[in-house]
C-alpha cells in the first residue's frame, strides 16, 4: 500500500508538471491521468461561475493520506496552481480544512446559483 501511494503521488505530480512547466514529462504519465489533471486545472477557467471538476482519491491509511495531501499541495503551490484547485483531507476524526480563498470561491459559486432541490428551504408543516 505504501509503494502504491508513493507511485500515485508521483504520477499526479508528474502530470501536473507535464501540463504546466515540463512538457517532456508527458511520456511519464498515462493519457488518462493527463486528461484528469488537465480537466482539474482548466475547468474552472472555462466557466464564468468558476465551477469545475472534482477528483476524489481514497487512501486507506490516514498517515499516507496526509503525506499525499502535503506532497500534492507542495507541487500545486510550486507550480502556482493554488488558486485553481484545493486539496482537502477528509478524515472522520477531524474537521475539513479548506483555504480561506477557496471558501470564498465556493461561496461565490453558491451565490451564482447551484441547482437546488425544489423543496430546499420549504418547511414540512405535517410534523
Amino acid at each position: 500500500m505504501v509503494v502504491r501511494c508513493y507511485l500515485l503521488i508521483q504520477q499526479y505530480s508528474e502530470a501536473l508538471m507535464a501540463l504546466t512547466t515540463m512538457a517532456s514529462l508527458r511520456d511519464h504519465s498515462t493519457p488518462e491521468t493527463l486528461s484528469i489533471m488537465d480537466d482539474l486545472i482548466s475547468s474552472p477557467g472555462r466557466n464564468k461561475s468558476g465551477r469545475g471538476h472534482m477528483l476524489i482519491i481514497r487512501v486507506p491509511s490516514v498517515q499516507l493520506a496526509m503525506l499525499a495531501k502535503e506532497r500534492l499541495q507542495e507541487v500545486r503551490d510550486k507550480l502556482g496552481l493554488q488558486y485553481r484547485f484545493e486539496i482537502i483531507l477528509g478524515n472522520p476524526a477531524s474537521e475539513l480544512s479548506v483555504a480561506t480563498h477557496f471558501v470564498a470561491r465556493l461561496k461565490q459559486v453558491h451565490a451564482v446559483g447551484l441547482p437546488r432541490s425544489p423543496t430546499a428551504g420549504v418547511k414540512n408543516e405535517m410534523t
